[in-house]
């Protein structure tokens, strides 16, 4: 049976807009027509519209977990304002005249039904081993054309670089994309937001200078290892995609089915999300919306990453905050470190409960040194982050002076403060806003454990406090 709840229609909007949208269009009574099915799997609308006819909205709701949308407007979201002004329609229990499902939406079901069998089936995807070597061979290129860009860039001087000599490269890095590799593309774009902010402002000049360093350290070891990875790849005649970080590093971009072929992928993964942050990427010219989660049979913490452009912001959903339990069907894992990237199409949600909760913390590291260590690991591969997030368990967070620091059950110490970068917000100062002492007492904390070059040791920003009854958030 299809039910309509509004964290449902807030599951599947493009963004609120389109959700105030659809309620208004419902309030007014924006419908001339209601139809459903008698067994209740398929609705359809007819809803007066800017245009001269009215405009014929369905929702085929076969699979309840995952309703289809159409509609007959012009709109570029998905689902349109129409679809949502139905599935409020269908929520207040309207009254809909029943009606056979249309032939074109059988069709479409039948359709569908093939590719879930396509995509259940152990049949490897068909590799076309040509393709991928010419694709291949123009991404060494592209390499090429990155290290001639960071070479001329390190010969000239930063301080050297400006007006003319700044859109030169800009349209190096634009070139970058002819070769299918966003990643060395980003990151020479990052180096040049550095030089122009030092231009236009020089108070954090050492700091944006640190910043320029690493993104050429890092550019450099990509270009180094991919060359020759990839050129190993193409003499012995093994040109299919491998789990490695060196793919990640040049930005490929991943489909389910390659994902499950390579064994990163997962049946009836429970999850639990701890974080949430959306900030947006100057280089990328998108919002990212990141969100950490610890899945409850393992403890593995792994982030959902979903990029909006700005182009297309009105088109592309807005991921939210998530407090109950998301159960994935079918989980897919991205190659990475102690952060995997994840994500899921079909799901249902549950309550958080107590158990878990429990099963959480009972994931928690319980020694600073322990887990300081497992994110050095990291931190000393130049094309990872150099950040983690964790799960450490603690005796207490006390103030020392000015700032928070976190004490283990051994004593040993770790400052809290705020790591800066993409995730801006200032969490550490929120510490003083706790519902009361106790929670500060004998629990767990999550957020990201990260070497604070200026102070040369290892520091935390906290996201979350886990206590015995619930996670309070700091970061949403």
């Amino acid at each position: 049976m299809f039910t309509v709840t509004e964290e449902l229609i807030s599951a599947v909007a493009p963004n609120a807009a389109a959700i105030a949208n659809a309620k208004k269009i419902s309030q007014k009574g924006g419908f001339v027509k209601l139809l459903r099915s008698d067994d209740g799997t398929f609705f359809m609308g007819e809803c007066q519209g800017s245009g001269k006819s009215n405009y014929t909205t369905t929702v085929d709701a076969i699979n309840p977990d995952q309703p289809v949308f159409s509609c007959s407007c012009p709109s570029r979201q998905f689902p349109c304002k129409h679809g949502l002004a139905l599935l409020t329609e269908i929520a207040a229990g309207k009254a809909f005249e029943s009606c056979e499902v249309p032939e074109t939406i059988v069709e479409k079901r039948q359709k569908r039904e093939v590719r879930e069998e396509k995509k259940k089936s152990n049949e490897p995807p068909k590799v076309n081993k040509a393709a991928l070597a010419k694709k291949m061979k123009k991404q060494l290129e592209g390499l090429d054309l990155a290290e001639q860009c960071l070479r001329d860039m390190l010969n000239a001087g930063f301080g050297a670089i400006s007006g003319n000599s700044l859109a030169t490269y800009n349209d190096l890095a634009k070139q970058l994309g002819d070769y299918y590799l966003p990643g060395p593309q980003l990151l020479i774009k990052r180096i040049i937001l550095e030089l122009e902010a030092i231009k236009e402002n020089s108070e954090q000049e050492t700091q944006r200078q640190v910043q320029m360093v690493r993104y050429c350290i890092q550019l450099h070891s990509v270009i180094k290892k991919v060359r020759q990875f990839f050129g190993q790849k193409l003499q012995d005649g093994d040109i299919e995609p491998e789990e490695s970080t060196l793919y990640e590093s040049i930005g490929t971009i991943w489909n389910a089915a390659q994902l499950k072929q390579l064994g990163l992928y997962k049946e009836n993964s429970e999850q639990v999300q701890l974080a949430f942050a959306i900030y947006y990427d100057d280089a990328r010219d998108e919002y990212v919306d990141v969100g950490y989660w610890v899945e409850l049979s393992s403890g593995t913490i792994s982030r959902t990453l979903n990029y909006r452009p700005l182009r297309a912001l009105k088109r592309v959903k807005q991921d939210d905050s998530t407090f109950g339990v998301i159960q994935a069907k079918e989980l897919y894992c991205y190659p990475g470190d102690l952060n995997k990237r994840i994500r899921w199409e079909e799901f249902q949600t549950r309550d958080l409960n107590s158990a878990d909760i429990e099963a959480i913390a009972a994931y928690a590291h319980s020694d600073i040194a322990a887990a300081a260590k497992l994110v050095k690991n990291q931190i000393k591969n130049t094309l990872s982050d150099h950040y983690a997030a964790v799960l450490l368990r603690f005796a207490q967070v006390a103030k020392a002076a000015e700032s928070y620091v976190l004490v283990d059950e051994k004593g040993q110490r770790l400052l809290l403060q705020d790591m800066g970068g993409p995730i801006a917000d200032r969490t550490t100062a929120l510490l003083e806003d706790v519902p009361n002492a106790a929670v500060l007492q004998d629990g767990i904390m999550f957020g990201v454990l990260y070497y604070d070059l200026q102070q040369k040791r290892m520091a935390m920003q906290p996201y979350s406090i886990i206590t015995k009854q619930q996670i309070i958030r700091l970061l949403y």
